[in-house]
């Protein structure tokens, strides 16, 4: 039970065998009944002066209120708290001299006094770490002390203030602005190390010094001992004080599950590697395996006779960047990307036709890759000259490798890579679900008789056959482009068609 109540249950209890004893504090000795009144806060002696006339005696209260502020609180804390009182006397003109001040004094002027205390108190500057006798207080719990405290100041001086002076606008806003800003201020909570305490009591485990530094002050013994009075049920954490010990092994446990769990994951995600046909693939830049290029061509491209397998090239980057990196798994290989919305029937990009009938030298590389890195660094040298010459900046201009990719990107619709069958089975093992996907299969397989080959019009002894024949009627170009499938037959058209071929060349 607290004090306020155990006093309130005091001054009203008699003694049941004589009634004309009583035992209650209206007949307690001065001294002692006004020992007892100092002790409590200005809300609890609120309370009992509603009890009995005895309490409610105006000498009584001035006498608390003046020996709190003479030996309860520092004098240099308290000084100036009944200025706002003799301001509003004088204002009133009933008051002429300090006794009759001091004499209508109430509990309210205590409680301003507390909190002139506790702005006081907080304003004080921070004492050095390497001090003894510190303590610690939330730093969240000064600002929100601080801020009603502010918000009870502007809420007097409105009320105090009875002649309405005009205003400028500079002033109504700055009032405006600080009004909204004190909107959301709200009394400080009785504990002032609630957020600090962890589950157990003890001082909460903080891993950053960043956080302890956010969340933590240090105040001296004086100033601590002063807010303990007005806040007792506040607990003390003295800054020689550890941090809570079962905190710190159960955070400490903590990480060492996340990080069993990570290095699980990265054994998992690592797992694929194992296999040196994955392993190839993993490690492997061109696009397509070097060592089932074709030698026999004469330009370097096209691939000896056997099966193999397009995956758009944005699988294969999410792919690799998930066993490098971690972080979201990719789905399984889908060639969906390929199909044409008209008909459903897989789009080949021009990169890959080129490639494999022996067009293109490599798969990516775009059509105009012919800019050589002598005279990219012939004009990057002129680039870095002129910069120097007007002292401006330097910005490097892009990589041959950069705009090749850039290049490649609006050639094609999509961009994909070459896998053997070995390659993708291998795959196959890790993601069941691939057998729901669509999947671009083709075979390369040799001829006894050159041919030329219509898309690329090059002679080849070799014949690629796809698993799903390729859409002859939609454009497989980048997507620049318009793209459009020709579905209905009133888009066959001799004019459409030449527009068509047109837009191919």
């Amino acid at each position: 039970m607290s004090d306020k109540t155990d006093l309130i249950a005091l001054s009203n209890t008699n003694n049941a065998d004589n009634p004309t004893t009583t035992h209650n504090l209206t007949h307690f000795y001065d001294e002692i009944l006004f020992l007892i009144l100092t002790c409590l806060r200005s809300t609890d002696l609120a309370s009992v002066q509603q009890t009995c006339r005895r309490f409610h005696d105006r000498e009584l209260i001035r006498d608390v209120i003046h020996y709190t502020a003479e030996f309860v609180y520092p004098p240099e804390l308290t000084r100036g708290y009944d200025d706002a009182f003799k301001t509003r006397c004088n204002s009133n003109r009933k008051c002429t001299d300090d006794d009759h001040v001091m004499t209508e004094l109430t509990y309210a002027d205590l409680r301003n006094m507390e909190l002139l205390v506790v702005a006081r108190v907080l304003s004080r500057p921070e004492p050095s770490p390497y001090a003894e006798g510190n303590y610690i207080i939330s730093k969240s719990w000064v600002r929100s002390a601080l801020k009603w405290l502010e918000q009870v100041e502007h809420a007097h001086a409105a009320s105090s203030s009875k002649k309405k002076t005009k205003k400028s606008k500079k002033q109504n806003r700055k009032d405006k602005i600080r009004a909204r800003r004190l909107s959301d201020a709200s009394p400080p909570w009785p504990d002032m190390n609630i957020e600090l305490a962890c589950e157990h009591g003890a001082l909460a485990h903080v891993e950053s010094s960043r956080k302890v530094s956010a969340t933590r002050r240090l105040m001296d013994k004086y100033a601590w001992k002063i807010l303990r009075k007005l806040y007792p049920e506040s607990k003390c954490f003295p800054a020689s004080c550890t941090e809570c010990v079962q905190c710190r092994m159960q955070v400490e446990m903590e990480r060492k599950a996340r990080e069993v769990a990570a290095a699980k994951a990265k054994e998992e995600r690592k797992l694929p590697l194992s296999q040196s046909v994955i392993r190839a693939f993993y490690s492997r830049n061109k696009g397509v395996p070097m060592h089932c290029i074709n030698p026999r061509t004469d330009d370097g491209g096209g691939l000896i006779p056997g099966i193999y397998h397009a995956i758009p090239r944005s699988w294969c980057a999410r792919w690799r960047k998930y066993i490098k990196c971690g972080g979201e798994r990719p789905t399984a290989p889908d060639a969906s990307e390929l199909l044409c919305d008209g008909h459903k029937l897989p789009l080949i990009p021009p990169h890959l036709t080129k490639f494999l009938y022996g067009s293109s030298p490599a798969l990516l590389q775009s059509s105009n890759a012919s800019i050589g890195r002598e005279e990219m660094d012939e004009e990057e040298q002129q680039h870095l000259e002129i910069a120097a010459m007007f002292e401006r900046p330097v910005v490097r201009s892009p990589s041959v490798s950069d705009l090749n990719r850039e290049q490649l990107d609006m050639e094609n619709h999509v961009v994909v890579e070459i896998l053997t069958d070995d390659e993708f089975s291998a795959l196959e093992l890790f993601w069941p679900e691939v057998h729901s996907k669509f999947v671009l299969r083709f075979a390369v397989v040799e001829q006894d008789s050159v041919d030329v080959c219509m898309p690329c019009n090059t002679r080849s002894s070799c014949a690629i056959v796809w698993s799903t024949d390729p859409c002859t009627e939609c454009y497989s170009g980048g997507k620049h482009y318009l793209n459009r499938c020709v579905v209905s037959a009133s888009d066959q058209s001799p004019k459409s068609r030449i527009r068509r071929h047109s837009t191919k060349r």
